[in-house]
C-alpha cells in the first residue's frame, strides 16, 4: 500500500509539472499572436523601437566603412548634427556648443536605404547601389516605418531623432541630451561629461520620443514627458 501512495503522489507531482508547462506554452503563444496596440508603450513596442535603432546605427556604421564618410550627402559641418527634431522642439539648443539641427531624417534615409529621390537622386550619395537599411514603407506621414515624405518612425508614429559626429571625431553630441539641465538630478551612464557638455563615445546615437510622442527641455532625462523615450546608448 506505501508503494502504491508513493507512485501516487509522483504521477500528482508529474501532472502540475507538466500543466505548469502547458500554461507556460500558452502564455508564449498567445504573446506572439496577439496584435500589437500602436497606442502601448511597453513591451513589443520599446522592443521594436531597440530593434529598429540599432538597425540605423548599424546603418550608418556599414555605410561609413564602405565610403570613408558618414551618410550626410553634401551637408558639410565641423560639428555634431542632430536629425529629426526642430529647433522649437528644443528651445535654447543653440547654447549647446557643437551641435547642428536639421529638422527632419529623410536625407539620411534616402541615402542609406538607396531610394533615388532627393538628395540622392542620380544615387548621387551612393554610387554603390548598396541598401544599408531595410525598412518598411509606411505609405503615408503618420504610421511607423519610412513614409512618403522619406522620413523614418518609431513605433508610435514620431520621426527617428538620429545624431552624427559630422567632425569624424569619436565623440557625437545630440543636440536634446547635451543640454547638462536634462541631468541635474542624476548623472547619465554612459554618457561623458565634456566641460559640462554630455557626449556619447561613438559615431552616432538614436532615439525615440516613446508612447507620448513628447520631450521637454525643462524636465529631467529620467522623469516627466522624458521618461518614456528610447534610447540607443542605453
Amino acid at each position: 500500500m506505501k508503494v502504491q501512495s508513493h507512485n501516487k503522489y509522483k504521477l500528482w507531482a508529474m501532472t502540475l509539472v507538466e500543466l505548469l508547462l502547458v500554461i507556460f506554452v500558452i502564455a508564449v503563444l498567445a504573446a506572439l499572436l496577439l496584435p500589437v496596440n500602436p497606442h502601448d508603450g511597453r513591451g513589443s513596442n520599446r522592443i521594436r523601437a531597440r530593434v529598429e535603432m540599432a538597425g540605423l546605427a548599424t546603418a550608418v556604421e556599414d555605410y561609413e566603412a564602405d565610403y570613408n564618410r558618414l551618410p550626410l550627402g553634401d551637408y558639410v559641418t565641423n560639428k555634431s548634427i542632430t536629425c529629426g527634431i526642430s529647433s522649437a522642439e528644443i528651445q535654447g539648443f543653440r547654447k549647446i556648443d557643437g551641435t547642428e539641427l536639421v529638422a527632419t531624417n529623410s536625407n539620411l534615409i534616402l541615402i542609406l536605404m538607396d531610394i533615388d529621390s532627393g538628395i540622392n537622386a542620380g544615387h548621387k550619395f551612393n554610387p554603390k547601389h548598396i541598401k544599408y537599411l531595410n525598412a518598411k514603407l509606411s505609405g503615408d506621414t503618420n504610421s511607423s516605418g519610412v513614409g512618403v515624405d522619406y522620413q523614418y518612425r518609431d513605433p508610435w508614429g514620431n520621426p527617428f531623432i538620429i545624431s552624427l559626429a559630422a567632425d569624424q571625431s569619436s565623440f557625437v553630441r545630440d543636440a536634446f541630451y547635451a543640454c547638462p539641465d536634462l541631468f541635474v538630478s542624476h548623472t547619465p551612464t554612459p554618457l561623458i561629461n565634456t566641460d559640462g557638455i554630455f557626449e556619447w563615445h561613438g559615431k552616432v546615437m538614436v532615439w525615440s520620443r516613446g508612447l507620448d510622442g513628447k520631450t521637454s527641455m525643462t524636465a529631467p532625462a529620467n522623469s516627466g514627458v522624458n521618461k518614456d523615450n528610447v534610447v540607443s546608448w542605453e
